[in-house]
């Protein structure tokens, strides 16, 4: 099993403290960094670096469709997950133009998140590894 490190980019601090505490409950998970703006994400991406980011797309100054098309230019990019909560077909058409791998409605998060993660660390969901 690999574990990941994962960035996530939000301007709520509310949600980075709600998704910080979903991501800590995997044991997938190596290590969590948070960044309240694009700018923020970038300088912090090119320190841990990330697996897996999970940005917000409405973010003031730079959005989330900035920053995945700057994660995207890498040489050795991370996966990125865009994470809204303008859950409609022009917003996942354009993360997914933007070079997401897909793009999440927040209100999902907590039931799409654990199996998403277990998938790119190769590890069992925990729902699977009760069975």
């Amino acid at each position: 099993m690999r574990k990941l490190n994962v960035l996530l980019i939000d301007d709520s601090p509310l949600f980075l403290k709600l998704a910080r505490e979903l991501l800590a409950a995997s044991d997938c998970v190596e290590r969590i960094d948070c960044a309240s703006s694009g700018a923020e994400a970038l300088a912090r991406a090119a320190k841990l670096p990330p697996d897996l980011v999970l940005t917000d797309i409405q973010m003031p100054n730079m959005n989330g469709f900035d920053v995945i098309r700057a994660l995207r230019a890498w040489a050795a990019p991370p996966r990125v997950v865009a994470v809204t909560t303008q859950d409609t077909p022009q917003y996942r058409a354009a993360a997914l133009r933007m070079g997401a791998e897909d793009c999440v409605a927040k209100h999902d998060l907590a039931m799409v998140l654990p199996e998403m993660i277990a998938s790119l660390a190769g590890c069992l969901a925990p729902a699977m590894a009760a069975n």
